[in-house]
């Protein structure tokens, strides 16, 4: 014998969803929509009936203008200290991350070089000479930065062993290495 627990399936629910309901099966279709008697449901919260914005957009506002400019300018100078972490975790061996990371260090400034122009159209304003020079700066400081890391990463000819066979490569004079002395 199994017992059934018996109750009334529709009070149950309308119960449940007597917050949210609406009960269409009461209305003709020849009312209009706007003399539809429907009960008023609660906004939820941080509802406000206004459209936005409240106060018009000023897009020519000069000084919204001179800030966005001097962020496009100053974009390659925010670059410069994510790219030399990435220089000192990548090291000074020849592999395939340190040689990517220095591919990127070239690559991201020559693209940025490439597409000033498109750039400087953005730059209004004043002092658009000035942060257009800001702009090309960045980007060749972080040139350097990748000449600098195939510098370390000795990829760079810069001794004349280097371009000559018959010069011997220089030795170390000396070397230091840190440590304790056990």
């Amino acid at each position: 014998m199994t017992q059934c627990i018996s109750f009334n399936e529709s009070s149950v629910f309308s119960f449940l969803s007597k917050k949210w309901a609406f009960d269409f099966s009461s209305k003709t279709r020849n009312v209009a929509p706007n003399q539809i008697n429907t009960p008023e449901l609660k906004h939820p919260p941080g509802y406000v009936d206004r459209s936005f914005p409240a106060t018009a957009v000023r897009d020519s506002d000069p000084h919204l203008m001179r800030q966005r400019s001097w962020n496009i300018a100053l974009g390659p100078f925010r670059q410069v200290p994510m790219n030399l972490f990435i220089m000192w975790i990548s090291g000074s061996s020849i592999s395939i991350f340190p040689l990517m990371s220095v591919i990127m260090l070239f690559l991201r400034p020559l693209q940025a070089l490439l597409s000033a122009q498109a750039t400087f159209n953005l730059i209004e304003g004043s002092q658009a000479t000035i942060q257009c020079f800001v702009y090309v700066l960045g980007n060749l400081v972080i040139l350097a930065l990748a000449m600098y890391k195939c510098h370390t990463m000795g990829l760079l000819p810069t001794y004349a062993s280097d371009w000559l066979s018959f010069i011997e490569p220089r030795q170390a004079a000396e070397w230091s290495v840190g440590g304790f002395v056990v």
